[in-house]
């Protein structure tokens, strides 16, 4: 049981950390669209 739980917690800390990196690559790109659009 105790396996089986900090299985599920390494998944879904694996989700977030994914999410958080993708979140990170998006607001980057979208401020540099704003900076060469403001160019």
């Amino acid at each position: 049981m105790v396996i089986g739980d900090r299985l599920l917690q390494l998944k879904v800390a694996s989700k977030v950390g994914l999410m958080r990196i993708l979140d990170r690559k998006r607001s980057k790109v979208q401020r540099r669209s704003i900076n060469e659009n403001g160019k």
